[in-house]
């Protein structure tokens, strides 16, 4: 991970930074119990991206439906490893930041 990153002191609050949960998750192909933003979203964790205004960003797929999301890390208000499995739809790339780069 970027050394330059620190969790927000809203997620520090609770002991640590909800992407080790969220790496762990993704390594062990787990579901994620996502809070965001106010409300609960089950997702499959695919990578860690820094986009171009410096955000960092995870990328996912929504489990119930299979919508692609990105969630600014810096909203995350929590993240719990599941039990259950996914069949990964992509590389799980979250052992690094990458800058996202658009075409155009």
């Amino acid at each position: 991970m970027d050394a330059s990153y620190a969790p927000p002191p809203t997620l520090a609050r609770w002991g640590g930074s909800p992407i080790e949960q969220i790496r762990f998750a993704g390594a062990n192909h787990l579901l994620v119990e996502l809070r965001y933003q106010g409300s609960e979203r089950l997702i499959e964790p695919y990578s860690l991206r820094r986009s171009r205004a410096g955000d960092l960003l995870l990328y996912a797929v929504r489990a119930r439906d299979g919508a692609e999301r990105s969630y600014r890390v810096d909203r995350i208000e929590g993240a719990r490893a599941t039990q259950t499995t996914f069949r990964p739809r992509y590389a799980i790339e979250l052992s690094s930041i990458r800058r996202i780069h658009r075409r155009g």
